[in-house]
């Protein structure tokens, strides 16, 4: 299950999953091409650093990282952005997507305060992806 904010422009979304060996939740941006896919390799390239920072703050919390929603991530980096460039990794990639399981504990916690300890988490990646 996916959803938006209710905006002009959408903003990441939110992603929930589940099926019988997991319960996911996350955030991201799906199928970006044009001018947003140009948009968001521009700011990895001058504030890539801050996105890498929420996302290993994610890791560290919840177990976080990329999921596989979305496009399959490029074989090279795209041009105008050098090969060795320090981000590559992320401008390969067409949709930028975090999710991390829910605390093997969320059923004695509640399913909603499990998901809302995942997405206070994931909220830096997600404001990193709407201020762009």
């Amino acid at each position: 299950m996916s959803w938006s904010p209710v905006k002009p422009d959408g903003g990441p979304l939110f992603f929930f999953g589940s099926s019988p060996s997991y319960l996911i939740f996350g955030t991201g941006s799906v199928g970006l091409s044009g001018p947003a896919l140009t948009a968001l390799r521009a700011r990895i390239d001058r504030d890539g650093d801050a996105f890498v920072a929420a996302l290993e703050s994610a890791k560290q919390s919840v177990g976080a990282d990329f999921s596989d929603f979305g496009a399959p991530p490029l074989k090279r980096v795209p041009k105008p952005y050098a090969p060795e460039h320090p981000h590559g990794e992320l401008l390969k990639r067409k949709s930028l997507t975090i999710t991390a399981p829910l605390p093997t504990n969320w059923q004695n916690d509640g399913l909603v305060p499990s998901i809302l300890t995942v997405a206070k988490a994931l909220e830096p990646v997600r404001a990193w992806l709407a201020d762009g």
